[in-house]
């Protein structure tokens, strides 16, 4: 499968290093997060000290390839990870967009730390895991900005029962 993603991006950013470092997924608690992941952002496993001593770099790579098969994550959809003890890798079409997810990851994980120290019991929105049922239902192929951008539309502009009879059809 050809995903056509030519612009990688990896920071230290404090919000989302702080979920790497602590071996959590950055969690899906609202739309905004929504706006760029359809779910949480994953965290890998740790690296071995032999994975380490032996091709870092490599390695690192091969542990979020690893993290997005075993999950069965679509990449398009969930465009970053973060690596445990370590920090946030994105991607995107180029460059820009692989940037700009590694920013709105990092807002994310900012709002999440906040919001879960304000409510630790915090659940993910109905609507919010509506929007992830849709987007797990649409192919791979499709997955194109517009489709997203219409689906998203959607979801959050369409009422409950719309949405479940939507559900029935397909």
């Amino acid at each position: 499968m050809e995903l056509n993603r030519r612009g990688i991006a990896h920071t230290h950013s404090v919000n989302a290093v702080a979920f790497a470092q602590a071996g959590l997924d950055i969690p899906a608690l609202g739309t905004t997060h929504a706006d760029c992941f359809y779910g949480a952002v994953p965290c890998t496993r740790e690296l071995t000290k032999e994975e380490v001593e032996e091709a870092y770099e490599l390695n690192t790579g091969k542990v979020i390839v690893d993290c997005i098969r075993q999950r069965e994550i679509n990449p398009i959809a969930v465009p970053g990870v973060v690596v445990k003890n370590h920090g946030p890798f994105s991607w995107g079409k180029d460059a820009a967009a692989a940037v700009y997810h590694a920013v709105v990851m990092d807002v994310v994980a900012e709002m999440n730390l906040k919001t879960l120290l304000q409510n630790p019991m915090q659940p993910c929105s109905s609507i919010f895991w509506i929007s992830i049922t849709c987007a797990n239902m649409v192919p791979v192929r499709i997955m194109g900005r517009s489709e997203t951008a219409r689906l998203k539309f959607y979801i959050h502009h369409t009422l409950l029962n719309a949405l479940i009879m939507f559900f029935l059809r397909i």
